[in-house]
Order: C-alpha cells, then sequence, then structure tokens
C-alpha cells in the first residue's frame, strides 16, 4: 500500500513538474508509426510510474504519425531526448556531446544543431570539437572535466604534450594559466615564421636577439645615429640604414595580450654599427660613443644564462597571465553589484593618488572601456580621451546604484590594469601589491608569475609549480 501511494505520488510530482514548461499536466505523448502502431518516446517514465501505480487512466495527447524518414524520426528522437532529460534529470555534459555529434553526423550543422536544441551556439560548437577529438573525450570521461574544459584540450588535439600537462592541472586553478601559456606558444611560432618568411623575401637579413641590447657591435638601430656627424638624439631610421651592409633584424612577440597586429613585430638592427660609420643616439656631437660605456661585452657566466633562462621564461609566463587576468576582469566585470569590500577598496585607491590611475584618467580610462565592451574596433588609446568619458557617462547614467558603483570600480581596475608590465613581477609596487591581493580576494586564481608580485607580503600562497611547456622559445 505505501508502495503503491508512492509511486502514485510520483507520479503526480512528475505530472507537476513539467506543467510550466509544457503548459498542461504532463500528458504522455504516443505517437503512431505509419503502420497503425503506437510507441512512447518521451514520457517512458510517466508511463511506467503509471503502470506502478496503477492508475487505469491517465492523460494523453496523441501526436501526428511518425515519419517514414529515418533520419528525420532519428533527429527528432534525439532533439527531444536532449529536452526530456535537461529539464528533468540533466545529463551529464558527456552525454550532451554523444547527442550533438550524433546530430551532426545526421547532417545538421552548428546552427540547426544550436537552433532545435535551444543551445547557445559558442557550447555546440565546443561540443562537437570535443565531439571530434578522441583524447579529449576519454579526458573528459576519465578525469570528469567540464565542457569548458575538454574543449581546451581538443585545441590541442594533435600536441599529446600539451594534453598530458593539461590534464594533469584539469580542476585546478593552473589550468587556464597553462592553457594560455600553450596557446601563446603556437601562435608564437607561427607568427615568427610568418613574419621571418616575409623579411627574408624582402632582402633582410635575419639576426639572433643578442644577449645584451646595449653592449657589442649587434646593436639595434633606434639606439644609433647616422653618423658622428649628425645631431645628438637623431634616431637612424629604417629606410636610411636599409642600404648599410650591416642592415638585419631579428623579431619578438609582445604577447597575446596585444592588438593582434602588434603580437609579433621587427626589431632592425646593424651588425657592425662602429665599422659602419654609425654613432650611439646621445654620443657627444662628433663622437661615436658615449662616455663612460663599456664597448666590451664580457662573456656571460653560467648564473647570468641561468638567470636570462629564469627572466624569459618569467616574461612570457607573464604576458600569458595578462591574456587569462583580462578575460577574468571581463567576465568579473559584468555584475550587476560590486564585492563588499570594493567601496573600501575604491577609497583607497583614490586616495593614494597613484601614477596609473591619473594616467587612466588622462587616457579617458580606455582600458576599462575595452573591459566593458565599450571600445570601438577601430578605436586607438591615443584618440579615446573625448570618448571615454561620455561612454561611461551613458553607462553610469542607465546603471542602478550597485551596478554604478561596479562602474567605478572597472575604472579604477582599468588604470591599474593598464600600468601593470613584465616588470611588475620583478619589482612590484604597493599600488600593484594591492592590485593583486584585491584580485585574489576576489576569486581570482593568481598565476605563479603572478604570485612574485606578492613575494614582499605575507600573504602569498605556497602552491607546487605548474608545468611549463617544454622548449620555450627565447
Amino acid at each position: 500500500r505505501q508502495t503503491r501511494r508512492g509511486a502514485a505520488w510520483g507520479w503526480e510530482r512528475l505530472l507537476g513538474n513539467t506543467k510550466k514548461a509544457r503548459g498542461g499536466r504532463g500528458a504522455i505523448p504516443p505517437r503512431r508509426t505509419p503502420d497503425g502502431d503506437g510507441f512512447v518516446n518521451p514520457g517512458p517514465r510517466r508511463t511506467l510510474a503509471a503502470v506502478h501505480a496503477g492508475l487505469d487512466v491517465v492523460p494523453v495527447v496523441v501526436l501526428p504519425d511518425a515519419t517514414a524518414d529515418e533520419t528525420t524520426a532519428e533527429i527528432v528522437r534525439i532533439v527531444e531526448q536532449l529536452g526530456e532529460n535537461q529539464h528533468r534529470d540533466a545529463i551529464s555534459e558527456l552525454d550532451e556531446v554523444g547527442a550533438h555529434q550524433q546530430l551532426l553526423d545526421l547532417g545538421l550543422s552548428e546552427r540547426q544543431i544550436a537552433r532545435r536544441t535551444r543551445t547557445n551556439l559558442n557550447r555546440v560548437k565546443a561540443s562537437l570539437a570535443v565531439g571530434a577529438a578522441q583524447a579529449a573525450k576519454e579526458a573528459m570521461a576519465r578525469l570528469s572535466l567540464t565542457l569548458d574544459q575538454a574543449a581546451v584540450l581538443a585545441e590541442f588535439d594533435d600536441d599529446a604534450e600539451a594534453v598530458a600537462q593539461l590534464s594533469e592541472v584539469a580542476g585546478s586553478a593552473r589550468f587556464d594559466h597553462l592553457a594560455q601559456q600553450w596557446r601563446d606558444r603556437r601562435e608564437e611560432q607561427r607568427l615568427r615564421a610568418d613574419l621571418t618568411a616575409a623579411l627574408v623575401a624582402a632582402g633582410v637579413v635575419m639576426v639572433d636577439r643578442p644577449d645584451n641590447l646595449f653592449r657589442g657591435q649587434l646593436r639595434r638601430i633606434s639606439d644609433l645615429r647616422a653618423t658622428a656627424d649628425h645631431q645628438q638624439g637623431q634616431e637612424l631610421t629604417i629606410d636610411e640604414h636599409a642600404t648599410c651592409p650591416g642592415h638585419a633584424a631579428w623579431v619578438e612577440y609582445g604577447g597575446s595580450w596585444r592588438p593582434v597586429t602588434e603580437r609579433m613585430y621587427p626589431v632592425y638592427a646593424c651588425t657592425d654599427w662602429q665599422a659602419n660609420g654609425h654613432a650611439e643616439l646621445y654620443a657627444p656631437a662628433g663622437e661615436t660613443t658615449e662616455p663612460g660605456r663599456n664597448q666590451a661585452s664580457s662573456p656571460m657566466t653560467e648564473q647570468d644564462k641561468v638567470d636570462r633562462r629564469e627572466v624569459i621564461a618569467n616574461n612570457k609566463a607573464w604576458d600569458s597571465a595578462t591574456t587569462v587576468r583580462r578575460n577574468w576582469l571581463r567576465e568579473f566585470l559584468t555584475r550587476r553589484t560590486a564585492p563588499k569590500d570594493a567601496a573600501t577598496f575604491i577609497a583607497l585607491t583614490l586616495a593614494g593618488c597613484g601614477h596609473d590611475l591619473r594616467r587612466g584618467m588622462e587616457h579617458g580610462h580606455y582600458l576599462a572601456c575595452e573591459l566593458l565592451g565599450q571600445t570601438d574596433s577601430t578605436a586607438h588609446q591615443a584618440h579615446w580621451y573625448g570618448k571615454g568619458p561620455a561612454r561611461l557617462a551613458e553607462l553610469i547614467n542607465a546603471a542602478p546604484p550597485g551596478r554604478a558603483t561596479m562602474i567605478t570600480l572597472a575604472m579604477l581596475l582599468g588604470s591599474l590594469e593598464d600600468g601593470t608590465s613584465r616588470s611588475t613581477w620583478r619589482s612590484p609596487d604597493q599600488p600593484a601589491c594591492d592590485y593583486f591581493t584585491a584580485l585574489r580576494t576576489w576569486g581570482y586564481p593568481l598565476s605563479e608569475v603572478e604570485q612574485l608580485v606578492l613575494r614582499s607580503t605575507d600573504t602569498v600562497e605556497a602552491s607546487e609549480p605548474a608545468p611549463e611547456p617544454a622548449d620555450l622559445i627565447a
């Protein structure tokens, strides 16, 4: 008797749960096949619950005849099954990947899958990317990865080392940082190869970047003037130096956080500046070298080499972390209300009258507007002063008090973020420490190199080092 009552209650509960979504009492929706038979596709649990409860009469709505086209019928079945389970007992993300892949195999496009299943298009794309990457699917099942994490593994499906390292840190705060380092490494290799090929085709001699930019005979032309007779500080231009027998270049990668057109750029140099008649940029008139500068380049010690490798690795890690951090800020700044301690942070930052804040105001809060999604695709920071305040004023006037506080916080965070650079991890000042402490408090997971900013405080949390991508490019 208790079992019967429990089953009946479960049946009524199942009906009630679908009332709002379906607009009825959750009727069982059988279909008829072309040969006249009936079958239940969505609704088998309701049917079994009614049988178990001993109900003689249940609501039934007979749907139109099932199509004779097997492919279309299969598509309908999968779409209905997805909807049925997502609104009842949620299916796993791995099951969702399998369902989307089946729909793709049945001939639906990404957009058709998104429309038919009422799923965000980007989520469908991520799901299909995972479905096409065997290693990502296996890791998703084995490590209980989220769809987003599995989609990251799918990016590197052709790189077993990257997949292995990312799988090792999956579920930890280091995952996003390591993934961005691998992305940047790939992009750097591609952009370096493309730009090098273009420079060689133009007849430019390619050289390796020197260990010391300010000594030796290989020198950047931006540090030189044409001859000792030229005016002090008159920089040698690329066009002027193009005919010099020492004309050469190397390429440098600026980081994925920069605009695409500025990520890889050439650095032009002279391979033997003194022999070719040039002078150091600020050498006295008629002289080729600046007083007190030792032109002899002493060999690097083993410790110097270790230190330089550490600087190169940390600089690259910082560039990658900057991309992750700014993506996190974009998401964080969509909040409708500010964190509880935001008012204190805002007051202290304004009271500090820091250089970064002043510069941010002078530039019209360009980075804050960019993080808030208010900049134009063609906008440049140098021309933003007149636009930024107006854009922000529109946002603030239309915002409730909590959101207005968040926009105020965005202006300060944008200024502080714009003031960060590769030197921040080496020589952090107090505003930088306060900035990264606040980010960590609000949920941002600091990378290893970002934790170096807080090394002078007692708040740095010990953690195991994340595996680094192999063969870092100098």
